[in-house]
């Protein structure tokens, strides 16, 4: 797999800074007692360690050549990231979190949680709503690799060969699996960011915040320098995209 990390530097770099900069966040409050957290904190720490087991899965996975599964878990991080971000610093919503007991729905729809999210920045309304259809966007196209969506499906798994189908079970390198190792990556990254930005600002100190803000801004502009590589490989700019 040495070329395909080659390939895809820009993206698994940004990928590993995402991890560690959550690891950094979660070093915060290590010598804090569990009692003397607020609900809310807690919440978001559980959070976030989902988040960081998710992206170092959506890593090894990538690293061993399994960009579909790749793909499935980054729309798992997109959830946990703005499950927290919705949270945000409200107790409330935290206890809600906690008192959760119906094993047949998720805690509050990615929609409800996108547009809670996103509200809690302050940004006006126009505004919100553009963004939001960027990310359930972003989210929906991961989740055509989560639930084996047929327009997503029908490209993984095989090539043909003199007409002739040869199915894949192990990793390949090709067009199709470095495009979908990219969105897998891509997804990880905006995650960690979104996640990161909303933990700095309820639950971390003034003295705290000034080297996490660093890392948030770092995470922002590799998420752009990822979207650019893809402009540059695709017309649309979408990894996954049929039209690309």
């Amino acid at each position: 797999m040495a070329v395909t990390e080659v390939e895809l530097a820009t993206p698994l770099n940004a990928a590993v800074k995402a991890y560690n900069s959550i690891g950094q966040a979660l070093r915060t409050c290590e010598q804090i007692p569990w009692s003397k957290l607020s609900l809310v904190h807690k919440v978001g720490l559980l959070l976030m360690v989902r988040l960081a087991q998710d992206v170092r899965c959506i890593l090894l996975c990538v690293h061993r050549g399994y960009p579909v599964q790749a793909s499935s878990m980054a729309a798992c991080a997109f959830e946990a990231a703005y499950a927290l971000a919705y949270v945000g610093g409200d107790e409330s919503k935290a206890q809600a979190w906690a008192d959760h007991t119906d094993e047949r729905r998720s805690f509050r729809d990615v929609k409800t949680m996108v547009a809670g999210a996103l509200k809690g920045l302050g940004l006006p309304q126009a505004e919100c709503a553009e963004l939001s259809d960027i990310q359930l966007g972003l989210y929906r196209r991961l989740c055509m690799a989560k639930h084996s969506n047929p327009v997503f499906q029908a490209r993984h798994g095989y090539e043909l060969v003199n007409d002739r189908p040869v199915f894949t079970t192990v990793p390949v390198v090709s067009e199709q699996t470095k495009a979908t190792s990219i969105a897998a990556l891509q997804g990880a990254v905006v995650a960690a960011f979104l996640a990161l930005g909303s933990y700095i600002n309820w639950h971390t100190r003034k003295a705290e915040q000034s080297s996490l803000m660093c890392l948030f801004r770092e995470l922002v502009e590799r998420s752009v320098s990822i979207t650019h590589e893809a402009r540059a490989m695709w017309p649309s700019g979408d990894p996954l995209s049929r039209e690309r």
